[in-house]
């Protein structure tokens, strides 16, 4: 409760937090954050990268999870979780691959009508 963090971010500051686990007597809480980003004009080439999106990664397996040591419901359940969430984001990345393809079988016109509907979708809501 009330913590603080920051760091800079860069190209490869990889970063996150395990699953929240709330507490029995609070399970309404949930998890608050404000992330400001402030960039600077100079930059030594070396950290400058090429224009990209966010790469999300979904969280690994649990460390308790071993072979050997027999699973118990919570273990199925974030199984359960961590493959639907894998899933999920596969869905999204063949969707957009697929509309990439459609985009390109109309041609150029085509091109520039998927290239604006991304950019609508990413900075116009």
């Amino acid at each position: 409760m009330n913590r603080c963090v920051i760091f800079e971010t860069t190209e490869s500051s990889w970063h996150g937090f395990d699953k929240i686990a709330l507490p029995l007597e609070h399970p309404y809480t949930s998890r608050k954050s404000i992330a400001l980003y402030f960039y600077s004009r100079e930059r030594p080439a070396k950290e400058i990268a090429h224009k990209h999106t966010t790469h999300y990664v979904n969280r690994q397996l649990p460390a308790h999870l071993v072979e050997g040591r027999p699973l118990k419901r919570a273990d199925i359940d974030a199984l359960r979780e961590l493959i639907a969430h894998r899933d999920n984001q596969l869905q999204r990345l063949y969707a957009e691959n697929a509309s990439l393809l459609q985009a390109q079988e109309r041609g150029f016109g085509g091109q520039i009508l998927y290239l604006l509907r991304r950019l609508y979708v990413r900075y116009g809501r």
